[in-house]
């Protein structure tokens, strides 16, 4: 059951009673901030209403980010490749910074570059400002992250070591075995150094210009999860959540056991998710509960249920939480709403509209199930727009679409579309299909006039809008010059949908 939220003036109070809340600056990193508030201004998804367009597959939801105009990048799984989405789901352009990963107060896009162990700074509009040096901070690149601080400094992460740049991307100082930074509105950094040499785990907090301000033991487990608004550092640990004061004392703690997740309200409430199982399949194996704790370590109230990951906190303070559904959890603790398509569910992002973005993780391996984003309209989206019951999914695939008309066989890649498309002609193309569940899906390429297939594609897809870049489909060089048709099949049970060929031409 749906139920009513508060009136627009009964907000208005509670809102003008709550401290003032982050800028409506969308989703610019994972966590919404450096500080890892997982927060947002904007107040969301007052229903479990699905925009249009949506859900989209096979795509990397885990690194999913929405700009300050609202544009939501979103990356590729093969390839470092980002793609930029429309609020429709369907595609704008591909990103003038191909592999973003975070997006800084200022405006400018950072990626890494040269196999991970190099920063680029980035205009908004792709002019690169500079390249950091080579940062050596652990042999695996998928887990570095880049954390923009307001005061300017770049903190770059990795798996054995954490690096501070400045705003021109010059090398401050360097942390050897540092991990996971959190970073404070005056650019404050606190992480993690493990244990080692007889010495215990400790959390340190360190200066933009490099001084220690001071050190505390951890539990061997512990990590900084998260800053609240008043220099609160909340630490996560085996035995649950602990809160530091901003000169490294101790405020209180409370036993929750192991958190999987943390997020900070607006008036400094800590939310914390602590899963007591895995997911298998479709569903999760055991129960867990969202406590929320108040600034002085009382326990307001818990939320029990399916629930996992790190939950996303609106501008009007309702709590998403994922899991094997998601929920919308309001301020006293009661749940609003859910929703629940049939699969895991983690919410991701809000945008500075209200959009809610939920991912849901890939089940059953990679070809199985994909992974996929939602969008939930939020308070100023189309109301009553749902997922359909799987009894009235008649038609499988449809809006099968190709970015050109022509492909050429050498020359410059480019993965643009539409009238603006450079060069006209690219070199392979984009195809765009839309699926009603999940299915089997043979992408066939025929020459014009022919029947028998010149190659097809056949792979696991899962419901929502899909891409595939034509080089996937075919290898374009063994194509001969001439004209060509693609199609898409879906088989899903006993139901099998073919969608009408679309026609292209292979140029040299």
């Amino acid at each position: 059951m749906i139920r009513r939220r508060p009136t627009s003036f009964a907000l208005a109070l509670s809102l003008l009673a709550a401290p003032p809340a982050l800028g409506a600056d969308g989703w610019p990193m994972p966590g919404h901030d450096a500080a890892g508030t997982s927060r947002s201004a904007a107040a969301s998804a007052p229903a479990p209403a699905l925009l249009p367009g949506w859900p989209i597959a096979d795509v990397d939801a885990s690194r999913l980010l929405v700009a300050p105009a609202g544009a939501v990048h979103l990356s590729l799984p093969r390839g470092d490749r980002t793609a930029v989405v429309n609020r429709d789901g369907t595609w704008r352009r591909p990103s003038r910074v191909q592999g973003v990963v975070a997006i800084g107060p200022d405006g400018r896009h950072y990626a890494f570059r040269g196999a991970g162990r190099v920063v680029a700074a980035y205009t908004a509009t792709g002019c690169l400002l500079w390249r950091s040096p080579e940062l050596l901070l652990g042999p695996e690149a998928s887990d570095r992250t880049i954390r923009p601080a307001s005061d300017g400094t770049v903190y770059v992460a990795g798996a054995s070591g954490l690096a501070a740049l400045d705003a021109a991307g010059a090398l401050r100082w360097t942390a050897t075995s540092a991990s996971s930074p959190v970073v404070g509105s005056d650019g404050t950094v606190h992480y993690r150094l493990p244990s080692g040499a007889g010495t215990p785990a400790t959390v340190v907090a360190r200066r933009p210009d490099g001084e220690i301000l001071w050190q505390r033991p951890l539990d061997e487990l512990g990590r900084p999860a998260a800053l609240a608004g008043d220099g609160t550092l909340l630490v996560t640990g085996p035995e649950g959540l602990r809160a530091l004061a901003p000169d490294g004392s101790e405020r209180w703690s409370v036993a929750t056991g192991p958190p999987a997740g943390v997020a900070v309200g607006a008036d400094d409430t800590a939310y914390v998710v602590v899963s007591r199982g895995l997911v298998r399949g479709t569903r999760l194996a055991s129960a867990g509960e969202m406590w929320a704790v108040a600034p002085d370590g009382s326990v307001r109230w818990t939320y029990r249920g399916f629930v996992a990951g790190t939950p996303v906190v609106g501008g009007d303070g309702t709590v998403y939480v994922g899991g094997s559904s998601l929920a919308a959890i309001m301020r006293d603790g009661s749940r609003a709403w859910s929703f629940a398509p049939g699969r895991p569910l983690l919410p991701t992002a809000i945008g500075s509209d209200g959009t809610l973005y939920v991912s849901a993780p890939p089940l059953g391996g990679s070809y199985a199930t994909p992974a996929a984003v939602f969008a939930l309209a939020g308070p100023s989206g189309p109301a009553g727009v749902r997922l359909p019951s799987p009894a009235r999914q008649r038609k499988l695939v449809s809006g099968l679409r190709l970015s050109s008309s022509k492909v050429r066989l050498s020359g410059q890649v480019s993965f643009c579309a539409g009238a603006t498309c450079r060069p006209a002609a690219p070199l392979g193309g984009t195809v765009r299909f839309t699926l009603k569940r999940e299915s089997r899906v043979s992408l066939v390429v025929r020459r014009a006039g022919e029947p028998g297939a010149v190659v097809s594609l056949v792979r696991r897809v899962g419901a929502g809008t899909a891409w595939r870049s034509m080089s996937e489909v075919t290898r374009w060089r063994a194509l001969a010059p001439g004209r060509y048709t693609v199609s898409a099949t879906a088989v899903a049970g006993a139901g099998r949908v073919r969608t009408e060929a679309v026609p292209f031409t292979v140029v040299r």
